[in-house]
């Protein structure tokens, strides 16, 4: 496991260092592999007896990026298990820190640049089905170099997954560029790739040309929608009117509350939406506890932005009202039932 996580490490500089966004997609199935080795330290120490320390080890390295910009890791000495420790700090220091590489909102470049072909033939010696496929994704992408297609004559009548089981043979590769989509999704970025593999073909595909109301107003909202492309108009039962982009969500409070009432949205553009069903993400939340923390996240950065929004308009009643300590009012008022 720690020669692994120095060769993770090892690669990771390597991406950052060619500067190359075509290398996105592998960057993404790099620091998902590396975080399954981080597990499996924690596992394999368990498995050896050794909780206490596996414990002690994770909220060691949990801190580590901390640790690294103040230019020490001593603290790891005294730990049973330092040396290994060690030699995975390297790894922590790329998953923990700011990387300077690919990002996960360049993973729908057109193809063209130059990859660095040295990478990909390291990463053939790592044992990991994504880092397969987003080496194949790779190497297809520089050998067709395909424009970017136009959106089909958006219609909202059909609905679709966004991965249909294709052929076995290319199964792996059309997966892995559904799960890379999901990922622009802050919802989603961090989620594990087995995570993404289960959801992927729950994902219902629309597409709407614009001006075409894609949700009226009122009742009860049962999904989320994840804006892929175009941009849409967002019409909230407060009087609320909003712009969402590609990367947007709408609605994503929805996916805990049964009670959130639908606002009404409207193609500002030819768009392509994402539908995520309550059920759908109960489901996978269940098995999968990192999508409901990503969805806390979320939530409280949407609860932090209204409440600058709402400290910069001037004092009334209802205002200093609703600043008043009473948690639920403000929470339901603040979030104003996204």
């Amino acid at each position: 496991l720690a020669e692994l996580a120095e060769r993770d490490a090892r690669l990771l500089d390597r991406i950052a260092a060619a500067g190359d966004t075509s290398l996105a997609p592998l960057h993404a199935a790099l620091l998902d592999h590396a975080r399954s080795l981080t597990d499996r330290l924690f596992a394999g120490l368990g498995a050896l007896g050794e909780a206490g320390h596996a414990m002690e080890l994770r909220r060691a390295l949990g801190e580590a990026d901390t640790r690294l910009v103040a230019g020490g890791i001593d603290g790891l000495v005294s730990l049973r298990h330092g040396q290994l420790a060690r030699r995975f700090v390297p790894l922590l220091e790329r998953l923990h820190l700011p990387h300077q590489g690919a990002a996960a909102d360049q993973l729908h470049v057109r193809a063209g640049a130059s990859a660095d072909t040295a990478i990909e033939r390291l990463v053939e010696d790592i044992d990991g089905r994504w880092l397969r496929a987003a080496t194949r994704l790779l190497r297809r992408r520089r050998a067709d170099a395909p424009a970017a297609p136009d959106l089909p004559t958006p219609t909202d009548e059909v609905a679709m997954p966004i991965f249909a089981p294709p052929a076995r043979s290319t199964h792996d590769d059309r997966l892995f560029e559904a799960m890379l989509r999901l990922k622009r999704f802050d919802l989603l970025a961090e989620l594990p790739l087995d995570a993404l593999e289960v959801l992927a073909p729950l994902v219902e595909e629309r597409r709407f040309a614009a001006g075409m109301t894609i949700q009226r107003g009122g009742g009860v909202l049962p999904l989320a929608w994840l804006v892929d492309e175009g941009s849409v108009e967002v019409s909230w039962p407060d009087g609320r009117i909003e712009t969402e982009g590609p990367g947007g969500i709408i609605g994503e409070t929805a996916l805990v509350d049964p009670t959130v009432t639908a606002p009404g949205v409207t193609a500002g553009t030819a768009c392509r939406l994402l539908q995520l069903h309550r059920i759908t993400f109960e489901d996978i939340a269940r098995d999968h506890p990192a999508l409901t923390e990503a969805l806390c996240r979320l939530l409280a950065r949407r609860l932090r932005e209204a409440r600058l929004h709402r400290g910069r308009q001037p004092d009334t009643p209802t205002t200093q009202m609703a600043r008043q300590p009473e948690s639920r009012r403000e929470t339901a008022s603040a979030v104003g039932d996204r």
